[in-house]
């Protein structure tokens, strides 16, 4: 069977915007596992100066809450993307996954990392208490590996970016379909996966119809505005832009007869826990 999973960051996102993104995904019954932070925190960091309050919306908006507990309940998957887009230490991340649990009832299943890698990165980009760095450290005061194991169920970390040449000159070709087993995988007994951004989903959707058993995990963010309109499925800053989105996704899925669904739902449909 094939499959697609669209999955959201937040970074960016409003209160007011994603009305409208979920207003017509909802229209054409697609399902995303979309991230969310819990709050926005200032400090002198470029993490704190590429989201923040007003230009990014998060759960202690509770309009915004309202909004994600609704999405929850039509069945979207909402995941965690951290305690808020600055590095947060162990306490801060702990706190997080409680303010999450209180409000859905369970700590996340799925975890999706913010910020950038140091490989590709400045540091003042990347959040210390990501899994590749100072997370994974027993002695550092960014320690959360043990709590991401213990309390959640799958996750995207080392910027698992499936990207193309057109993103990094020098880069192989991931433009090619892959299988469930190809995109997860199990890391320090702790599952992980893959993605693409979803723009590729357009620029594979013909060998993607060819292969049997393919899953496409698709990445963007419904709040960031910087690709151009002609680049499908990543430009969400109008309705017209929603509605196109939405419709068009709706009749690719249903042309290749592909099933959409959220990582929460693949991974336990395929035994992969």
């Amino acid at each position: 069977m094939k499959k697609v999973i669209i999955t959201n960051d937040p970074d960016h996102g409003t209160l007011e915007r994603m009305k409208t993104v979920f207003k017509f995904l909802n229209q054409n019954n697609i399902l995303v596992t979309t991230a969310v932070f819990c709050t926005m925190e200032e400090d002198s960091s470029l993490l704190s100066k590429h989201c923040y309050r007003g230009e990014t919306d998060c759960l202690d908006n509770p309009e915004y809450r309202d909004l994600m507990l609704e999405q929850r309940d039509r069945g979207h998957e909402i995941a965690f993307h951290g305690y808020s887009q600055i590095s947060n230490r162990r306490e801060d991340f702990e706190k997080g996954l409680e303010i999450y649990k209180e409000i859905f009832d369970e700590y996340p299943f799925t975890y999706i990392e913010h910020g950038g890698t140091r490989r590709l990165h400045p540091e003042g980009q990347c959040k210390k208490e990501r899994l590749d760095w100072l997370g994974s450290d027993p002695h550092s005061k960014y320690y959360i590996k043990d709590l991401v194991k213990e309390k959640i169920s799958c996750t995207w970390s080392d910027f698992a970016l499936l990207d193309g040449p057109d993103q990094r000159e020098g880069t192989q070709n991931n433009l090619v379909p892959r299988s469930s087993s190809e995109l997860f995988y199990i890391k320090d007994n702790m599952v992980f996966f893959k993605r693409w951004r979803l723009h590729y989903l357009a620029d594979m959707y013909s060998s993607i119809l060819e292969r049997d058993d393919t899953l496409f995990i698709g990445y963007t963010h419904f709040g960031y505005d910087g690709y151009p309109k002609k680049v499908l499925f990543e430009n969400w800053s109008s309705t017209e832009q929603c509605s196109k989105n939405s419709s068009l996704l709706r009749k690719m899925l249903d042309h290749g007869e592909i099933k959409n669904t959220t990582i929460r739902q693949h991974v336990i449909e395929s035994g992969l826990l």
